[in-house]
């Protein structure tokens, strides 16, 4: 793991990649773009915020709480989504799992489209390891990958007197979306083009 320095803070960076013309690739886990408690709104952070001192990511993924089933069920059901590299088992699970995860070239003043991928997983599960963005990272793209409530800390309504917050999951996609516009280029990311 390398140490980066961006705009935003300093990173932990992995090479996983070169580019056909011997760029580096990296892929820059678990960078937070919110905060929040459990349903509740999630809230940006702001460029501000990021320490200039500290690493401001971690070294391994996380991901939210998401069904983690026995290996032995899919004797017996045989669900796609019970396969063991669909299975959390390398990302640390958190409440607090606002982060995305971002492949990028090691050229960040050369601003390049971005592409965004927001797993599927039926809204129970989605992870990092099966979700790598690190060949599309060696083309002339940044690659982010997105983690959201998922099962019931995403979809589950919640009724607070006169007020109901229902589908949190996907206003945590739209504020990380926010993030990635405002902070993407950090990571040599150009903000308009985000697919």
């Amino acid at each position: 793991m390398e140490i980066l320095q961006t705009d935003i803070g300093k990173v932990y960076a992995r090479v996983v990649g070169k580019t056909e013309d011997s760029r580096v690739v990296y892929a820059i886990p678990s960078l937070p773009y919110a905060r929040g408690e459990r349903f509740e709104y999630a809230k940006i952070i702001g460029r501000d915020e990021y320490s200039s001192e500290k690493v401001i990511n971690r070294e391994e993924t996380l991901c939210f709480p998401q069904r983690k089933y026995p290996l032995f069920l899919n004797v017996f059901m045989k669900h796609h989504m019970l396969r063991p590299e669909f299975q959390p088992t390398k990302d640390v699970q958190s409440e607090n799992a606002f982060v995305v995860n971002i492949w990028a070239t090691d050229d960040f003043e050369k601003k390049k489209p971005v592409i965004v991928f927001l797993h599927g997983g039926g809204e129970g599960s989605g992870t990092v390891p099966i979700y790598t963005m690190e060949h599309i990272g060696e083309k002339e793209v940044v690659a982010v990958t997105i983690t959201y409530r998922v099962g019931n800390f995403g979809y589950m309504p919640v009724f607070d007197g006169e007020e109901t917050r229902a589908s949190l999951a996907y206003l945590d996609q739209q504020t990380a979306l926010s993030w990635i516009y405002d902070n993407i280029g950090s990571f040599g990311g150009f903000y308009t083009p985000v697919f």
